[in-house]
């Protein structure tokens, strides 16, 4: 966990490098680019060369303001349900994430622009789970279990540099280190709940306190395909 002067630290320093790099002249837009629509798609390319959302997850667009600057949104909502199995445990999760990046361009060759891009990240992520078992004795049938459930939110800034090369007027490559300054609160419910036979359940309740505080995430890489409508 970082200290939030530490955070904070990071963020200035990025965004005066970028304000130092956004005031100079940024490349005007060549006759290929003129021809490209105002809407892209965005997409991740994996170590084995599959596609898949680029930001946020789901859904990742971009749109081109000028020669020198873009918007980036991105919107993801994940959710997977595991049923009782073996082991007797059923886990739900539900994951729902927005961005939005502000991308300024700089000085580059005519096929290849560098840019810079700073936004908010928000996002929200619910896990339960239940694990039940039970244990046959000499005269008695013990049953035990276990719930929880954990509740988080965030809200952030990410910042990251990159390139992006024309390939064609409607493709790009582009590959780009990224982080993200994040304040997360979290919260834990858990209760464990046993009884004999057809007997009346016992709960023993856990109190978790809740926890809250500023982290900075590692640097990542990735590499996007861009598609321009």
């Amino acid at each position: 966990m970082k200290s939030v002067s530490s955070v904070m630290m990071s963020i200035c320093l990025f965004l005066s490098l970028s304000a130092t790099l956004m005031a100079g002249p940024a490349e005007q837009p060549t006759d290929a680019r003129a021809t490209e629509g105002p809407w892209a798609l965005l997409f991740q390319v994996k170590n084995n060369f599959s596609l898949a959302a680029f930001q946020a997850g789901m859904l990742s667009v971009q749109r081109d303001l000028c020669g020198c600057a873009a918007m980036r949104f991105g919107a993801g909502v994940y959710g997977t349900s595991r049923d009782a199995t073996g082991d007797g445990t059923t886990t739900d999760e539900t994951r729902v994430s927005f961005t939005t990046t502000y991308l300024r361009y700089v000085s580059g060759e005519q096929d290849v622009r560098f840019f810079l891009g700073v936004g908010p990240e928000v996002g929200f992520d619910r896990v339960s789970a239940l694990e039940s078992r039970s244990v046959e004795g000499d005269t008695a049938i013990f049953y035990y279990e276990r719930e929880s459930e954990e509740h988080s939110w965030y809200v952030g800034c990410g910042m990251l540099v990159g390139a992006e090369w024309r390939l064609t007027p409607h493709i790009s490559v582009t590959g780009e280190y990224s982080t993200s300054a994040t304040y997360t609160s979290t919260e834990l419910d858990r209760a464990e709940r046993h009884r004999v036979d057809d007997g009346p359940w016992e709960t023993d309740w856990e109190s978790h306190p809740d926890t809250a505080g500023w982290s900075l995430g590692e640097m990542a890489v990735k590499l996007g395909l861009t598609v321009y409508l």
